[in-house]
């Protein structure tokens, strides 16, 4: 059963006579960073994923970066302090803070409605096999996804490359251009 605590607002659960509090979760000794991770999933979805996307996308700009400035300089990087030191920290946030408040969100929304339409088969198609429902579903995320993306990715990416690089807030008319 879930119940809302006045006093905190914490979600509770009820397992047998146990109230389970879900809304800290901390490692224990005994539990894996997995098992850990996946409590914060159920726990708290969107800042998890948030954070996991932001983290994600910072790493994979400074990969990008580093196979960059290696083509541009010449340079092989063996001493990391040089590769340090040309990083674009700006583009790299802008990054970073993309994933965080934009792709895990809807990544997390996007897939949760994509569960949604396979159930909405299951239920209002009873004859539909499972392999048909995971068609239909590949389907749409292939193409009503991509197309809420990718266009929605780029504008809040450039929004924010904008605040990040230039240190202020894009017009619409920088948008258009």
């Amino acid at each position: 059963t879930m119940r809302f605590s006045s006093s905190q607002k914490n979600i509770r659960r009820q397992k047998g006579n146990k109230i389970q509090k879900l809304s800290k979760p901390k490692p224990k000794k005994e539990t894996s960073f997995y098992q850990w991770y996946l409590q914060c999933c159920t726990v708290r979805p969107y800042l998890t994923k948030g954070i996991t996307a932001g983290i994600i996308a910072a790493l994979g700009d400074v990969i990008d970066q580093y196979i960059e400035t290696s083509s541009i300089t010449g340079n092989d990087h063996h001493q990391i302090w040089n590769f340090v030191q040309l990083i674009n920290v700006p583009r790299l946030v802008a990054f970073w803070t993309c994933g965080t408040i934009f792709t895990g969100p809807f990544v997390h929304i996007w897939y949760r409605t994509v569960g949604q339409i396979g159930e909405w088969c299951h239920q209002q198609i009873p004859s539909m096999r499972y392999r048909q429902q995971v068609f239909v579903q590949v389907v749409v995320d292939q193409s009503i996804g991509v197309f809420l993306f990718f266009p929605l990715y780029l504008i809040v990416y450039d929004m924010l490359e904008t605040i990040w690089m230039r240190g202020q807030f894009p017009s619409f008319n920088q948008a258009m251009t």
